[in-house]
């Protein structure tokens, strides 16, 4: 008997340890909308682009924003998936487009400037050192002026950041159909601030929790 609460307890330990990394990475990991601060005026990123959201815009409508980004703090800095990386840069690197629509609560939207080459990416094999095996290695690069800023990893057989990035576990959906639980994945994220260096300008951002908007603010 007390060899079955024992094992009971034990369980329940893992279990309310479980739970609470469950809490943990939930809170960590959250997907915001993008929005940019600029003299006095706040606009909400459009995932549609420049040419679509121009074109709903000028019909009276209302341009899509999703929240698609993912933003997690890590040893108290923001970090950004790569769910909404390229999305983030053009705002950082100044490659948008501003379309006025006087709202309530803010003057209109933003897009990424669908004509700029500010972000590439790729994917390469590289032998190991094993024959017939190969590690793949992921490449996305920024591009400001002449200058570069490279984001390196390997994603397989395992998970390996290798430049200006870093390796993070999060709960996600398992995605198994009709199952609600979660599985612990691991995802690359960069650094925030990193980008704004690389740039060299004055960005600051703003995190806002509660409405779940991460806010660039031009100065």
């Amino acid at each position: 008997m007390k060899r079955k609460l024992g094992i009971l307890g034990s369980i329940g330990i893992i279990g309310a340890i479980l739970w609470f990394l469950f809490l943990f990475f939930k809170e960590s990991d959250l997907q915001v909308n993008l929005a940019l601060k600029k003299d006095n005026n706040t606009y909400l990123f459009s995932i549609l682009g420049s040419k679509a959201t121009e074109a709903m815009i000028d019909n009276n409508q209302t341009p899509t924003i999703l929240k698609t980004t993912s933003v997690i703090e890590l040893d108290n800095e923001l970090y950004v998936g790569l769910s909404g990386l390229e999305n983030l840069v053009s705002l950082i690197s100044g490659h948008y487009k501003i379309y006025k629509k006087e709202k309530k609560l803010y003057n209109g939207y933003i897009t990424k400037d669908d004509e700029s080459n500010f972000f590439t990416q790729k994917i390469m094999t590289e032998e190991n050192g094993k024959i017939g095996d190969f590690d793949y290695k992921n490449v996305i690069q920024l591009k400001n002026g002449d200058s570069f800023f490279d984001i390196k990893w390997i994603s397989i057989p395992n998970m390996v950041a290798e430049e200006n990035c870093r390796i993070t576990s999060i709960w996600v959906d398992s995605g198994i159909p009709g199952e609600k639980s979660t599985i612990l994945r691991d995802i690359v994220v960069v650094k925030i601030k990193d980008i704004i260096s690389f740039y060299g300008n004055n960005v600051k951002l703003e995190n806002d929790k509660e409405d779940e908007i991460l806010y660039l603010i031009e100065n």
